[in-house]
């Protein structure tokens, strides 16, 4: 997958994460990590690139 479509992708899932509650940082990967079954690769690309 390319980077720029990861950090694309990797929006979308912060964004999406907004409505639900006030979060930072490790919440919203901890939100991101729970709606995508547990997939590390998502969280882990978060904290690579911001």
């Amino acid at each position: 997958m390319s980077k720029e479509l990861l950090k694309g992708i990797i929006n979308i899932l912060i964004l999406s994460t907004l409505p639900i509650k006030d979060s930072y940082g490790y919440e919203i990967a901890k939100t991101i990590k729970e709606k995508s079954n547990n997939v590390n690769h998502a969280s882990d690309s978060i904290k690579k690139n911001y």
